[in-house]
């Protein structure tokens, strides 16, 4: 079940998408993986990736792989779920969009103008990373 509005996930993807409102629910390893190379292939230096603390009241629920409770935190200063057990983040795709343009300002202000095509994009990356060919 979708941690963010209950609907099912589908399951059959490389990373399973909320087929209602279109979350992710990736795995922290993937996550950071794909910004790496999201933002290496512009040419530009990898900005660090962190989580932190989220403040009482941000989102919440429970894990749709183990049923633990959800950790509220941020990444970038966004908002997302995420299982500490599992190692898996959901996002959702309004969260997925503010994180890329964030990493972006951030690489950009490091190491200039893109180099590649702006029309890469975080989210398909992240729901099918296998379509990539993803250096390690």
């Amino acid at each position: 079940m979708c941690p963010d509005c209950g609907s099912l996930l589908d399951a059959e993807r490389a990373t399973p998408r909320c087929s209602a409102c279109g979350g992710l629910w990736v795995l922290e390893d993937t996550l950071r993986h794909c910004v790496r190379t999201f933002v290496s292939l512009r040419g530009q230096e990898v900005p660090l990736l962190s989580f932190h603390e989220a403040p009482s009241g941000e989102p919440s629920g429970s894990c749709p792989d183990c049923g633990s409770p959800l950790e509220g935190v941020r990444l970038r200063n966004v908002a997302v779920k995420r299982c500490r057990p599992c190692g898996r983040v959901f996002m959702t795709p309004n969260a997925i969009e503010l994180i890329s343009q964030r990493v972006l300002a951030s690489a950009q202000t490091q190491k200039g103008v893109p180099t590649v095509s702006r029309f890469l994009r975080l989210d398909e990356m992240l729901s099918d990373p296998s379509s990539f060919d993803l250096p390690e």
